[in-house]
């Protein structure tokens, strides 16, 4: 599961353990409902009786969708955040956060 994956790396590059616990929460809910879709396929045998399981479908698709959106929101802003600490000002660039100074001959490394 690649929603783990970058449960992971929010929890790394935010330094926020809750936004990390809710991804992966949703993530492994969705799993689940994945697990059970593909259970309730090869017990349903008509194609009629296939509503039976629309309810586990569409929380496997939705959680998915939302988790996506969440980690795409939280990774966007997260990197929104970073560039704008930095401006370039003339020769050298200001941080934010410390005001230090860098050399701009030296190359930043992030």
């Amino acid at each position: 599961m690649c929603q783990l994956f970058f449960a992971w790396r929010i929890k790394i590059l935010t330094k926020k353990n809750s936004l990390a616990i809710l991804v992966a929460g949703l993530s492994v809910a969705s799993g689940l409902c994945a697990i059970g879709a593909g259970i309730a396929i090869p017990i349903v045998k008509e194609l009629a009786h296939f509503d039976r399981f629309q309810v586990v479908g569409c929380l496997w698709l939705g959680l998915t969708a939302l988790v996506d959106l969440l980690i795409t929101i939280v990774m966007t802003t997260n990197l929104v955040n970073i560039l704008l600490l930095f401006i370039c000002d003339g020769e050298t660039y200001t941080h934010y956060r410390t005001r230090k100074r860098l050399d701009s001959s030296r190359p930043i490394h992030w």
